[in-house]
């Protein structure tokens, strides 16, 4: 699923607009979580106001945080998978803020609140921040259902792969230091992150770093 709905991203990248959407609908009929990211074609091309969205990020948090989709989809879809069996309470399901979440948010406040630096991105690296803002907005969204969180934003974060470098690339010769110390830091992120594959246990009591670290 992952794979096609990122094919799709590249055709939309390209302005092929039916065959984005044809992978869209393919990917969803694999995982149906995947129809959500047909928010990808109004969001993803459009140059949207900082206001806007620092805007949207805040009301989608105190959505998440104080009136939640879990209690709603509880009540509208009382049969739905993701609110049934190991996931019928909102503790079950629950993920709290992050250590991937904020270092998202470190990276699109890096790339985005500078106005100066993001004048100087190319249209497709705009693109790959907006996939971000994206991530983050559904992070909030989906504050307190963190199987969503898990499989959504676990898919646009597949953006990371193209902004690292985008970010490095503009580090000067004077920033040596603080570019060898972002390297040290990204390389020790993935240990973490990949930790569970070396320390998970048989009855998936660990998970990975960053969902399990939280504040």
């Amino acid at each position: 699923m992952v794979s096609i709905v990122w094919l799709g991203l590249a055709y939309l990248l390209e302005r092929k607009t039916f065959k984005f959407l044809c992978c869209i609908l393919c990917a969803a009929s694999i995982q149906y979580l995947g129809i959500l990211c047909l928010v990808l074609w109004p969001f993803a091309k459009k140059k949207m106001p900082l206001w806007f969205e620092i805007t949207a990020l805040c009301l989608s948090f105190i959505f998440g945080k104080y009136i939640g989709v879990f209690a709603i989809l509880q009540k509208l879809f009382p049969d739905f998978y993701y609110v049934t069996t190991h996931y019928s309470n909102a503790a079950a399901a629950a993920s709290p803020i992050t250590l991937g979440l904020l270092i998202n948010l470190a990276i699109y406040g890096y790339m985005r609140l500078n106005r100066k630096r993001y004048a100087s991105y190319s249209e497709k690296e705009k693109i790959f921040i907006n996939i971000l803002f994206l991530s983050i907005l559904f992070n909030f969204i989906f504050l307190e259902f963190g199987v969503v969180i898990e499989r959504l934003c676990g898919l646009l974060n597949i953006v990371l792969i193209f902004l690292f470098p985008v970010i490095l690339k503009r580090f000067s010769v004077r920033n040596s230091y603080f570019r060898y110390l972002i390297y040290f830091g990204f390389i020790f992120y993935l240990f973490f992150y990949l930790s569970k594959n070396v320390y998970t246990s048989m009855n998936g009591i660990y998970t990975y770093i960053p969902y399990s670290l939280d504040f």
